[in-house]
């Protein structure tokens, strides 16, 4: 998947990032939680766990953070494992630029 920026107005889907200790409040709604409780997901660094939507296509994902600067770069993976199609990111990086370089890799 390349990595590009999308026009102001297009939708995409979102990767939440989380820690097992932040899983919980993550603003991805009740569904996607019980989904990552079904699946054991804890939000490890660097697991990503994709979750349905309403009509059961992949509506999000859950990806796993730390503050360490080799959780960062586990970003790069996202550009290999999530499904085709238009992606953001919601969530703190503990360093924004490393993670920029880590999608781009």
């Amino acid at each position: 998947m390349q990595l590009e920026f999308l026009d102001a107005g297009k939708t995409a889907r979102t990767v939440h990032l989380v820690t097992p200790d932040g899983l919980a409040e993550s603003d991805a709604g009740e569904q996607a939680l019980a989904w990552a409780q079904a699946n054991d997901y804890t939000g490890k660094a660097g697991k990503l766990l994709a979750f349905p939507d309403a009509a059961g296509a992949v509506g999000g994902a859950f990806f796993g953070q730390s503050d360490e600067r080799s959780a960062t770069l586990k970003l790069a993976s996202l550009t290999r494992d999530l499904p085709e199609g238009d992606w953001s990111i919601a969530g703190s990086l503990a360093d924004p630029t490393l993670a920029a370089l880590a999608l781009k890799l």
